[in-house]
């Protein structure tokens, strides 16, 4: 059953974390539900907040255990975690936890074109196969000696990459295409 969370505003911390100029040093990871409890911490460096109530992320692939973990948590309500590094100076700024619940998965619409847009000012051959908005629902500060998962990438997907339409190499393979027969 799906568990709709309160939303509030982040903790003003957490949304520092996720400012450009703090990534290099604080990169995100996240652990999403598996059958029997947490699965492995990937890297997730889309993660951002637009509105300062949730939590955004792009997953470029949907066919891969990060992706099944999100459906898995936004279908049965189980829970997930992210993990922020701590700052230059743990003691002001400590690691910190976040559980959050996956709240909506988005395929079109102003969230996604805006998180594949930042993304592709970056790359302009990176696409998102699904932006998912996630909820948090408690902030826990580490102590300096709790140590944090290992961070991994995400796999490959299973099968032929998922692009949207407007993807550069899609465009490129359409239009280098024989004309069809009704063109004359």
């Amino acid at each position: 059953m799906i568990k709709l969370p309160s939303i509030k505003p982040l903790d003003p911390g957490v949304l520092s974390r996720l400012s450009p100029s703090s990534q290099p040093e604080s990169l995100p990871l996240i652990q999403v539900p598996e059958e029997n409890g947490l699965g492995k911490a990937y890297l997730c460096p889309s993660l951002t907040s637009f509105d300062g109530k949730l939590l955004v992320l792009g997953i470029e692939q949907e066919r891969i255990p990060l992706g099944r973990g999100l459906v898995r948590g936004l279908w049965f309500g189980r829970e997930g975690k992210l993990w922020l590094s701590a700052g230059k100076d743990p003691s002001k700024q400590p690691a910190l936890c976040l559980t959050f619940i996956p709240y909506r998965c988005l395929i079109a619409g102003p969230v996604f074109s805006r998180m594949l847009e930042t993304a592709r000012s970056l790359n302009p051959a990176a696409d998102y196969a699904a932006v998912w908005e996630l909820a948090v629902v408690d902030v826990k500060r580490l102590s300096e000696t709790q140590p944090l998962p290992e961070g991994f990438t995400a796999e490959p997907p299973e099968g032929e990459p998922e692009y949207h339409l407007d993807h550069p190499s899609l465009r490129a393979s359409f239009s280098q295409q024989a004309p069809h027969p009704s063109d004359g």
